[in-house]
């Protein structure tokens, strides 16, 4: 019977595919820990379970009879590998020409196989958002050589690598971006504070300069009011004045009027 694996994550299984291809893998399998597997919920339960009936069938057989083992091995191999590309999301891929900015997609966890196929040996796995440089690609079989960050190069599925940016390359630029609005606005804001002193500054010396004006046209009607008034008494006092001259002169012209005359003597005639 072949010794027992145990399984603490996906990547203990990664690098058992490095030493082992998909006919020699081993017959039984232990999974633990879970949680640590980068699955959700609903792929970790189909895994065990596939997991649990492989176990099962593969005593089976040993207590049955010694055939079928070499059909266990390639049965409980493909599992293993369906069930791992079920947590990846299914998305159309454009046409992939050779270049360096292209991107794992994000939120997944792919291996990278020897050759254009599932069936080809895992050299390893690549992680969500990891910079790859396409080599080429096999349409027919939708997969794409690559050369990855660590300088290994080998193929992955054409729906898994994306020509944009990956989250978590563009976390940096956003943060970046966002540290400069926020800088930007504060000093927008700081500048605003200082115009709207200004202008509170000027509405109060606007509001001076109204007092003050209101004030001077006071100033000015009383010193208006009091020039009229003057001018009247004045007027007043001139007419005042006349008539008493008026007066005066007609008193002298009515006294002179009874005054006795002289006669005149008869000389004056000759």
């Amino acid at each position: 019977m072949s010794p027992v694996t145990n399984f603490n994550s996906i990547s203990d299984m990664v690098a058992l595919g490095t030493a082992y291809d998909a006919d020699t893998l081993p017959l039984s399998l232990t999974f633990r820990n879970a949680g640590a597997m980068k699955q959700d919920a609903l792929i970790r339960q189909k895994w065990n379970k596939l997991a649990f009936i492989a176990v099962n069938q593969y005593h089976l057989h040993v207590l049955n009879s010694k055939i079928g083992l070499h059909m266990i091995r390639k049965w409980l191999a493909a599992a293993l590998i369906a069930c791992s590309f079920q947590a990846f999301s299914l998305q159309d891929t454009a046409d992939l020409e050779a270049s360096s900015s292209h991107y794992i997609r994000d939120d997944l966890f792919i291996f990278m196989h020897t050759g254009p196929g599932r069936n080809y040996r895992i050299l390893g796995s690549i992680e969500a958002g990891t910079p790859i440089t396409v080599l080429a690609r096999d349409n027919d079989a939708e997969f794409t050589q690559i050369t990855d960050n660590e300088g290994r190069e080998g193929w992955v599925e054409s729906r898994f690598v994306s020509n944009t940016m990956s989250q978590a390359e563009q976390l940096p630029i956003i943060s970046e971006k966002l540290a400069e609005s926020q800088s930007a606005l504060q000093t927008a804001q700081s500048e605003n504070a200082r115009l709207r002193q200004q202008l509170n500054d000027a509405r109060q010396q606007v509001s001076k300069l109204t007092t003050t004006s209101e004030e001077q046209a006071s100033e000015i009607t009383r010193l208006t009011a009091k020039v009229d008034s003057a001018n009247k008494d004045e007027l007043v006092t001139w007419f005042t004045r006349g008539g008493m001259v008026a007066g005066v002169g007609i008193l002298l012209g009515v006294m002179l009027t009874y005054l006795p005359k002289r006669k005149r003597r008869s000389s004056e005639w000759m």
